[in-house]
């Protein structure tokens, strides 16, 4: 779908076209402009732009048990989904498992990974066995 600014770049290289041949040459505003001929006739025969369909914002289930979650990572940052899910569940929460994973995707601090201390002994002080 164009937008806007697509609409009136094309309504301007009509107005061109039409200065110099009294028509428009639909198949060289096609080449010009990228769009297929069909969306080029389309969108002149309108009288004004395209306008974007709006999208309804939809409150999410987990809205309610967002402040909790934010506060038992903030204590525990490595509390596994299912963990919290549960105890969300008890609270009345009744979304699914996918729609809390994301939203700790977003939030979820990042936890430093500590490097492995290494250390040597001396022959005969220490011993492994299986």
């Amino acid at each position: 779908m164009l937008d806007e600014e697509d609409y009136f770049m094309l309504k301007d290289l009509v107005r061109e076209q039409e200065q110099a041949t009294d028509r428009a040459n639909i198949s060289a505003l096609s080449r010009e402009t990228g769009f297929d001929r069909k969306t080029v006739r389309n969108y002149l025969a309108r009288d004004r732009p395209p306008i974007a369909p709006c999208t309804r914002i939809k409150p999410s289930k987990l809205d309610p048990y967002k402040p909790y979650t934010l506060k038992k990572l903030e204590s525990y940052p490595r509390l596994s989904r299912v963990r919290l899910l549960e105890e969300i569940r008890e609270q009345g929460y009744s979304g699914g498992a996918t729609i809390l994973g994301d939203y700790l995707r977003q939030v979820r601090p990042t936890i430093p990974i500590l490097p492995e201390l290494r250390y040597e002994t001396n022959p005969g002080e220490m011993a492994q066995c299986d």
